[in-house]
């Protein structure tokens, strides 16, 4: 565990302040939602994300469909590639993802580029694919995305369509 340094009393109603430093460089936002341990002595807060509770259930949805549809398909929560199939999985397994992901998400788009173009999906610049990408929307909050991707120019409507009832099966799957 490291030291930030920073030392924070505790208020009569029990309530801590996270700087602003620290919520920025961990991205936790406004409202969101933070699980609390205990270890020893210590108390350790971690992002909570509906989407990571999936587990199970988002993988086998994620590589059937990958299979069905011959792309890869990924899965986010706010902050990070959580789940995935296809060939380029590997390539973004539990790495943050981009700016470009977090505004789609926050606006609520589902962008959908059919011709290869130029995207950046987690840290790497660059990358050149056709994608779909669709908000994952739970009790009227973003929670996520499904991401299609793929290396040729074949997104069809047939792969926005099957993106959509994804994320509305996972949408529904974290209210139930």
């Amino acid at each position: 565990m490291k030291s930030t340094g920073v030392v924070r009393r505790v208020d009569d109603l029990g309530r801590i302040v996270i700087p602003k430093e620290i919520r920025r460089t961990l991205r936790i936002r406004d409202g969101e939602e933070l699980e609390i341990f205990v270890d020893d002595e210590a108390i350790i807060l971690k992002k909570f994300s509906n989407v990571a509770d999936l587990g199970d259930v988002s993988k086998k949805i994620v590589d059937v469909v990958s299979s069905f549809i011959g792309k890869t398909v990924l899965v986010t929560d706010r902050d990070t590639f959580i789940t995935g199939s296809g060939e380029l999985k590997k390539k973004y397994l539990n790495k943050e993802i981009s700016s470009y992901i977090e505004d789609i998400m926050s606006n609520r788009n589902v962008v959908v580029q059919k011709n290869i173009g130029n995207i950046q999906l987690g840290d790497v610049s660059g990358e050149m694919y056709s994608y779909i990408i669709n908000p994952i929307i739970s009790f009227g909050d973003v929670i996520g995305s499904v991401i299609v991707i793929s290396t040729s120019s074949d997104i069809s409507e047939f792969d926005v369509t099957i993106t959509g009832m994804i994320t509305q099966f996972l949408g529904k799957y974290v209210e139930d």
